[in-house]
């Protein structure tokens, strides 16, 4: 939980906080150092749209042609990232949260910078996922 707590800057309130679902998930996939599935979702080339883990958390993304598929008629036209955790699992006042690209890459980043500092040598494997953010930034200028 150290690196949760080093990442987001407060306790793990499941209950109270709106964004919990995100954080729990980020937490768990940089715990399990498997930030190559997270590389995957963010990575456009790899059309990925989602990714999953235990304890049965998922992760998605939309772009807008997606919108017209099943499944994405739901979402809101700013969402291009859902979080879910399922509470049968584990139990968290907002299962479920919606976010636009900046403020999911918001969460990614503090996650980030977090694991970074808590394991450093692993600069080079990450190196990957900063150049994906920097092509967000190029694309979210460009909107």
């Amino acid at each position: 939980m150290n690196l949760f707590l080093k990442a987001f800057g407060s306790k793990f309130e499941p209950h109270l906080d709106k964004d919990a679902t995100i954080k729990f998930i980020l937490n768990t996939l940089l715990m399990d150092r498997d930030i190559d599935r997270l590389i995957e979702l963010l990575d456009i080339s790899q059309n990925v749209g989602g990714i999953e883990g235990e304890p049965s958390w998922e992760l998605e993304q939309a772009e807008d042609k997606d919108r017209s598929l099943p499944g994405y008629s739901e979402w809101s036209n700013w969402a291009y990232f859902r979080a879910t955790v399922d509470p049968d699992f584990y139990e968290l006042s907002h299962p479920e949260a919606y976010y636009t690209t900046e403020d999911f890459l918001r969460f990614v980043n503090l996650a980030v910078a977090a694991h970074l500092e808590t394991y450093p040598e692993e600069r080079n494997r990450l190196a990957a996922l900063i150049t994906l953010f920097k092509n967000y930034d190029h694309m979210m200028d460009e909107l």
